[in-house]
């Protein structure tokens, strides 16, 4: 993006808002007890580094935001958040592509019954995927 683009923060508050609208008595995720999300990774195949900026959202509220500079492997960000169960949404910038993910609203057709989850941000075909917190090596809830 050159310096006349919207930066991504700002693409991220959009993206934000306008998911929003229209649920405020609504509930947008689809559940009705949520879950526990503890650690998020950010996994880069490339050799070359790459940045995403991310926004974690609690029940609509953001409670983490950072701009990710991620070489090749999996950058750690542990839970300084409140790890109790809640409906999330994960969103996301890259200089290429913008998105978001439900937590648990857009993995419903799976078993959600873990104590608790991590999720990854992929860089490849940019996306995020929940694991359930102890088939993993790393991670904290």
């Amino acid at each position: 993006m050159d310096d006349s683009s919207v930066s991504r923060r700002h693409l991220l508050a959009t993206l934000g808002a306008s998911s929003l609208a229209g649920c405020a008595n609504q509930n947008p995720l689809g559940s009705e007890t949520g879950v526990r999300l503890g650690t998020l990774f950010v996994y880069n195949r490339s050799q070359e580094t790459k940045s995403v900026q991310l926004q974690l959202r609690r029940d609509n509220a953001p409670i983490y935001e950072n701009e990710i500079k991620a070489a090749e492997g999996y950058e750690v960000i542990d839970p300084s958040w409140s790890t109790e169960p809640a409906k999330y949404s994960l969103l996301w910038a890259t200089d290429d592509d913008i998105g978001m993910t439900s937590i648990p609203g857009d993995f419903s057709g799976r078993d959600l019954s873990a104590d608790c989850y991590s999720a990854t941000f992929y860089f490849d075909n940019p996306s995020v995927n929940i694991h359930d917190i102890e088939e993993s090596d790393e991670g904290t809830c």
